[in-house]
């Protein structure tokens, strides 16, 4: 799914960044709409093969004997959320383009309280488990998209969903632009289906919820460091349509405070798995 959106958010980005810059808003339009189209089209079979074949899906993460029945509970919660999960990454890119950083900032704050509310009170309050792990976070994730995309039902929105300005040529660029840079997600995908594998093997449904508690704590580092990534390749794809070579410089070199975040990450990871000791003696390192 990340690998997915890596390709659509890099190619809409760029490609609509460059049409922009050039001033030619039809045409940013039309890839604006056509990653809609692309990206609900993802969505929507994601959440039908996670609905009806789940415990196939665990079984693919690597969930065995017991394990399943509580993984596929979790691919049931987490189904209806596949839509908001991959457009609200798209539509942080677009809202930076028309100048409304802050909602992203808003619909971010308000998702993590959801969150964390959510996690405690569907799993520690009414027990549902891993059930309630993934739908606490399809419904504040559902919050966070519908934040950000009550923008365009206002007349301020520059960049519309228009089916009529569709240039059908522009899928072709948007995936052969957003593939190179998602070859860093393939890999993450390969290293979490092995994490999965391993936590489900060794620590069971405990490691695996310790597992999603720490990821959802590490979105906050990753949001920052995707957010750079997101910000410089359109600010680069602007600058770039306007010939704007001081511009491109200055976009470059925003790599710097992500190259300093990853770095923390690296020093944190250690201090982190120790927060997941179990009272025995293993612990889970995540």
């Amino acid at each position: 799914m990340n690998m997915v959106t890596a390709i659509l958010s890099g190619g809409t980005t760029i490609l609509c960044g460059q049409f922009m810059g050039k001033n030619q808003i039809e045409r940013s339009k039309s890839v604006f709409t056509l990653d809609v189209l692309m990206v609900f089209s993802v969505a929507a079979l994601l959440t039908l093969t996670s609905l009806i074949i789940p415990d196939t899906m665990g079984y693919w993460l690597g969930a065995r004997g017991d394990n399943i029945r509580p993984v596929s509970n979790y691919i049931r919660g987490y189904a209806l959320g596949f839509f908001p999960i991959l457009m609200s990454s798209q539509l942080s890119s677009f809202l930076q383009m028309e100048g409304q950083e802050r909602r992203t900032y808003t619909a971010t704050a308000i998702m993590l309280i959801m969150n964390a509310f959510l996690d405690y009170y569907l799993v520690g309050v009414i027990n549902l488990n891993l059930f309630g792990l993934g739908l606490a976070t399809t419904i504040s994730n559902w919050a966070f998209f519908l934040i950000q995309a009550l923008y365009y039902l206002t007349p301020k929105a520059l960049i519309r969903f228009s089916p009529r300005s569709i240039t059908v040529s522009d899928i072709k660029d948007i995936l052969s632009i957003g593939f190179p840079g998602a070859l860093s997600q393939f890999c993450q995908m390969l290293r979490g289906l092995f994490l999965n594998h391993a936590i489900l093997r060794y620590a069971g449904e405990t490691g695996m919820s310790a597992y999603s508690a720490v990821l959802s704590v590490g979105g906050l580092y990753f949001a920052v460091i995707a957010g750079i990534g997101a910000s410089s390749r359109m600010l680069i794809s602007i600058y770039s349509g306007e010939e704007d070579r001081t511009g491109l410089l200055l976009s470059i070199l925003n790599y710097r405070t992500a190259i300093m975040l990853r770095l923390s990450v690296i020093i944190e990871s250690r201090p982190s798995g120790d927060a997941y000791r179990s009272p025995v003696d293993a612990y889970v390192t995540v």
